[in-house]
Parts: structure tokens; C-alpha cells; sequence
């Protein structure tokens, strides 16, 4: 399951996601990209520019990069998720008046696993648009994975303590999930994804702190 980001984490995490699907004695039942309605900054342009020019949303920086990685349209190949057509099938819910509300689901069959983007809709759309922890709880809910099933989030490697922490806390331990996080290397990503400096550092160790503090409100006690 790819973890939705900006720059070129949607395509860096589907690459990862493929890379691990391709060379696995087991294929996954499906790959999953988690994402939102985030519409795409100025910011991002430069690099998002590179694989999906024409990105509106971080939910089409996955089309684009499932398109690139996992041959979704008949464009590129990953070892052990290539060969989606062009066809899918797509249930969403659109909110003019408020992006945050939004959602959508959309299938791609493929040979081995069939491929799913989904952008989550924010528990506090009034307030904020989705977190990690509304992706998860959104996947949960439309996907149901039975107790004790497998799940592999790919992300960046700066981002994986907190979107760990995240995950076990939202979904792993609720619903009996085994789960496991990783990220790409640094290296991928160079200069356009940036995220070495200090302050991404220090802001990352922040947001692991405030997840083990969520973490600890619910399961102290238990």
C-alpha cells in the first residue's frame, strides 16, 4: 500500500511498492495507493512537472504514477503488477462546495493484482482535509482486510516511524492486522524531493513524539 505525499512521493512510493510486489515468491492480492483531493501547491510543479504535468490532486499524481510504474493505460511495467488495461472501474463522491468531503475508489484489473487509487475524505472536513490516520480508516472501511492479514505501507524513509505509529494505532491493532512500514532511500528522490535539510528532520521527530503521545492516550492502560 503506497502512502499518498507531495513532490515525487506518489511515484517514488509506487515505484517501491512495484519493486517489492515484483520480487516476492507470493504476488500481494492488490497494491493500494492511499491518497487525497490535496489540490497540488506551485510549490510541488517542479517536480510533479517531471511525471504528471498535467496533476490537479494528489489522487492524479498516483493515476500518473501508476500509469508510469505499473502499466495502468498501457504505459510502463513493474515486475509482478504490470499489465492493467486501460479500463476501470470508479465509485467517488464529490462535493463542489467542499474538496475536503471527497472521495473516490477507483479499480484497475491487472494480471497478477488488481490496482487501486483511493482518495480519502477528512473526518473534519469543516477543519482540515484527510490525515494519515482518515486514509486508513477509509481504507479499513471499504476494503475490510480479514483479522491477520498482511499489509506493507511504502512511504519515504523520513516519514516511516510516524506513518507507522499512525497505522498500527488507527487500523493494526483494532482489527488484528499485521503490518509493516518501509521507505525509499534518499538517494531516489535527489534534489527535486528534497526533505534533508535539519528542520525536515526535527519536524518528522516532532511528528513521531505527537504520534507516540496518541498512541499512548488510547493503549496506556490496555
Amino acid at each position: 500500500m503506497a502512502l499518498g505525499g507531495g513532490k515525487l512521493s506518489c511515484l517514488l512510493r509506487s515505484r517501491l511498492a512495484g519493486h517489492v510486489a515484483g520480487n516476492t515468491n507470493e504476488p500481494p492480492k492488490a497494491v493500494v495507493m492511499l491518497a487525497s483531493t490535496r489540490p497540488i501547491s506551485d510549490g510541488e510543479r517542479e517536480a510533479t512537472n517531471t511525471y504528471a504535468p498535467g496533476a490537479e490532486t494528489e489522487f492524479d499524481l498516483f493515476v500518473a504514477a501508476a500509469q508510469k510504474e505499473s502499466g495502468v493505460g498501457g504505459v510502463g511495467s513493474v515486475g509482478g503488477v504490470g499489465g492493467a488495461g486501460n479500463n476501470f472501474s470508479e465509485e467517488r463522491f464529490d462535493d463542489n462546495g467542499d474538496p475536503n468531503k471527497c472521495w473516490i475508489i477507483r479499480k484497475y484489473p491487472a494480471n497478477d493484482c488488481d490496482i487501486f487509487i483511493v482518495a480519502s475524505p477528512s473526518s473534519e472536513p469543516e477543519k482540515r482535509r484527510a490525515n494519515s490516520a482518515d486514509t486508513y480508516g477509509f481504507f479499513f472501511d471499504n476494503f475490510k482486510p480479514e483479522e491477520g492479514a498482511e499489509i506493507l505501507l511504502t512511504t519515504s524513509q523520513i516519514y516511516v516511524p510516524y506513518q507507522h505509529l499512525e497505522a498500527v494505532r488507527a487500523i493494526a491493532i483494532p482489527h488484528r492486522i499485521n503490518l509493516d512500514t518501509i521507505g525509499f532511500i534518499p538517494e531516489w528522490g535527489g534534489a527535486l524531493q528534497g526533505m534533508n535539510e535539519p528542520s525536515n528532520y526535527l519536524q518528522e521527530i516532532r511528528s513521531t513524539v505527537q504520534a507516540i503521545d496518541r498512541f499512548l492516550t488510547i493503549y496506556r492502560s490496555e
